[in-house]
């Protein structure tokens, strides 16, 4: 017995050791995989390729794809095993998004001459049932695959569907949590392929545990998909069982509670709330398509300003080469450097790897935003760690976009295109509107503060003709070079444009609502001198003070 146990200790240490080992690597692995991902798109979209060449490549991402799956199983086992993931829930329409999930397998069923069939005894098609989708996906897509894997040529998997009730005993049997729902989705995988030896049955769900026949078979899996199936569905409170026979086929169930008994108070409430806010952005908004800037015939001087920030020198070059064909490209290998860069610099974007030495990427896209300098400059954060938490957290630190490793360099590329043009509609929206309000032309809080101020302080002394931007700045605080350079990132003027701007706006509305003599207004508005005025006003609007009158451009 003392011989067992300690053997049982030694497979547990050896198993958080690989844990352990291949979860620190997992992240790691990500770049490496982005550097064969992203260039072999880029020869698939732009390259002629013969039939022998394209056939190797595809196998080449075929692969790409299977080790990102692997090193994405890795870290789901080290959240299950530290307790930090938790499921975000919804309530589906369970019959419909079931179904929805078979017919991603059928192409590839058909390939291998194997049919899918789906039953279902569930007699309200609408019924839903609370899961979080991503795990319940990922569950099932495992167990469909390992059935599509081990099935023989013309085999059959079934799928059935059906609400049960589990006695209170067999439920504890399976499950140490002693919660007990009232009914249960009861999903059943079953094929007719090479089987499990018993022996090797109560096994299966042990992390990194492979049969030695299924050892053998062909795309031999790593064995650990099951043990983090079997994590989700407990963390649903649900169990799953396997019963099988060597060449006769295997059967998967897993067992799902409805209702909400299983759920705590705190928990419910959190639901609301996720499911609050994903119905934000469904909300109608009268916002204008993206308009994607064509950089390649501008000179080197008027392109729009890149920051790339990369610790992986290799990553570092492959972005810098793609993109400096558009943009301006700056780089830095770490946070800390890049801040300097980016004070100095100024850019137009950054791009920024997360995990880096010295200031990480979030903790840099953190100073961007906090900043009144550099607040209006849009972030995008490249990561390994592709979790939930891990997004919330990027924007929750302000980032605008957040884009998982191996990454499409397509994607990437309009991303960075469309963060700057609509920087750019929103400096068009300024130069073309007469009434201004902050939130016409920011995106983050602190840029709506500092223009809400600094229209405070205009409209305070928009009479007095001596006001000018020297005591613009002092009241606002900051350095004229600071406030310079946030007004032309913001609205592409000088400090005195902008002030002139807002006086001459401020008349118009005056004009279209009073109908005042023009030098009245002038004067209402800081200007000593109406010739002046009048000057500026047709410059501005192409009428003069008096065609206005006769007939506003509002």
């Amino acid at each position: 017995m003392r011989i067992e146990a300690l053997k049982r200790k030694k497979i547990i240490e050896i198993t958080e050791s690989k844990t352990r080992f291949f979860t620190n690597i997992s992240h790691e692995i990500r770049t490496p995989l982005t550097l064969i991902f992203s260039p072999l798109e880029r020869i698939f979209n732009h390259a002629t390729l013969d039939d022998d060449t394209r056939a190797s490549l595809k196998l080449v991402r075929k692969n790409v794809q299977r080790l990102l799956s692997l090193t994405d199983q890795l870290l789901q086992l080290r959240k299950l095993d530290v307790g930090i993931i938790e499921p975000q829930f919804e309530n589906v329409s369970i019959v419909a998004y079931i179904n929805d999930i078979i017919e991603n397998f059928e192409q590839q069923a058909k390939r291998k001459a194997v049919t899918i069939k789906c039953s279902n005894n569930i007699e309200n098609e609408e019924d839903c049932i609370w899961i979080d989708k991503e795990m319940i996906t990922t569950a099932l897509y495992n167990l469909l695959s390992n059935a599509l894997k081990y099935s023989k040529g013309k085999g059959l998997i079934e799928v059935s569907l059906a609400k049960v009730n589990l006695s209170k005993n067999e439920f504890e049997k399976n499950n140490r949590k002693n919660i007990h729902a009232d009914e249960y989705l009861m999903v059943e995988v079953s094929d007719n392929g090479i089987g499990i030896p018993s022996k090797d049955l109560n096994k299966i769900f042990h992390r990194f545990y492979q049969s030695e026949k299924a050892s053998k078979a062909e795309h031999a899996g790593s064995g650990i998909g099951l043990s983090i199936v079997k994590g989700y569905i407990e963390l649903h409170k649900g169990i799953i069982k396997a019963t099988s026979k060597v060449s006769e086929g295997t059967i998967m169930k897993f067992y799902l509670p409805f209702g909400d008994k299983h759920f705590a108070a705190s928990q419910k409430k959190e639901f609301k709330a996720i499911i609050s806010k994903s119905n934000a952005h469904n909300i109608d908004c009268d916002i204008a398509e993206p308009v994607y800037i064509n950089n390649n015939n501008i000179d080197n001087k008027q392109k729009s300003k890149l920051l790339i920030v990369d610790d992986d020198s290799d990553m570092l070059s492959f972005l810098s080469n793609h993109f400096s064909a558009k943009y301006n490209v700056k780089t830095a290998t770490d946070g800390k450097k890049a801040w300097c860069l980016i004070q100095k610099e100024m850019p137009d974007i950054v791009i920024s790897d997360i995990m880096m030495p010295e200031i990480e990427g979030t903790e840099l896209c953190n100073l961007i935003k906090a900043e009144i300098e550099t607040s209006h400059i849009p972030v995008i954060l490249l990561t390994a760690k592709a979790g939930n938490d891990n997004i919330i957290e990027g924007y929750e630190k302000g980032a605008d976009r957040y884009i998982s490793k191996p990454f499409s360099l397509n994607v990437l590329e309009a991303q960075v295109a469309q963060l700057i043009a609509t920087r750019r509609q929103l400096i068009d929206l300024y130069s073309k509107k007469i009434t201004l309000k902050p939130r016409d032309i920011t995106i983050t809080s602190t840029d709506e503060k500092f223009m809400t101020r600094l229209m405070d302080i205009i409209e305070e002394n928009l009479s007095d003709p001596e006001f000018d931007v020297t005591q613009m700045v002092e009241k606002m605080h900051m350095s004229h070079s600071s406030v310079l350079k946030k007004i032309k990132a913001l609205t592409d003027t000088s400090l005195v444009d902008f002030v002139r701007r807002h006086r001459l706006n401020k008349a118009a509305m005056i004009f279209d609502k009073q109908k005042m003599p023009v030098s009245e207004v002038a004067y209402l508005v800081g200007f000593s001198d109406p010739k002046y005025f009048s000057k500026c006003f047709s410059k501005q609007f192409g009428k003069t003070p008096t065609e206005f009158l006769v007939k506003p451009v509002l």
